[in-house]
């Protein structure tokens, strides 16, 4: 008799329906447009630079894990992962969001330029998560800590475009969406 009534109040659990369940019906939806509107991009932190650079953008196909904002050296603030993230926004904006081959971009770097307020503050929670993460093994990159924020796709973009937030058409110089 206990099995049968422990085997009850399994099944019962999993179809009991909270009181808010309408929510959790329509929240799919509501984050499949959003996911739509945004790419996982990983950023990589190196205690060496990369190849001679402090900062540069790995693009790598989506199938193959997509791109990395790589970052080298305990100089790195704030402002500079801003102004990598708006770089390789626009460059996604003039290259397309996927790409077929592997390539590495060095990001330019004009302070004040490059990113906004609103970009600098998340990308300084972003980049004390980053400090703090594992160290993990990455192909062609080597031993870095990692972590995934998010920056508009094409969709995104055009979304940002329309609501006359940023027009990453016409190059740097605009909110990039960072989001992690």
């Amino acid at each position: 008799m206990p099995r049968i009534l422990i085997q009850a109040c399994c099944i019962a659990t999993l179809f009991a329906v909270p009181a808010n369940s309408q929510e959790a019906l329509d929240a799919p939806k509501h984050i499949d447009t959003q996911v739509a509107a945004r790419i996982p991009t990983r950023i990589a932190l190196r205690s060496e630079r990369f190849q001679g650079h402090e900062v540069v953008v790995l693009r790598r196909p989506l199938n193959e894990g997509g791109d990395i904002i790589v970052l080298s050296g305990p100089s790195i603030t704030p402002k500079r992962l801003a102004a990598a993230a708006v770089f390789l926004t626009s460059v996604r904006e003039s290259m397309g969001d996927d790409v077929a081959k592997v390539s590495m971009i060095p990001v330019p770097y004009t302070p004040g330029v490059d990113a906004m307020a609103v970009d600098i503050k998340a990308a300084g929670r972003s980049l004390t998560k980053l400090r703090t993460a594992a160290h993990q093994d990455v192909p062609r990159i080597g031993s870095v800590q990692m972590m995934t924020i998010y920056l508009p796709s094409s969709t995104g973009r055009e979304a940002l475009r329309k609501r006359g937030i940023v027009d990453f058409s016409k190059g740097r110089g605009g909110r990039a969406g960072l989001s992690s």
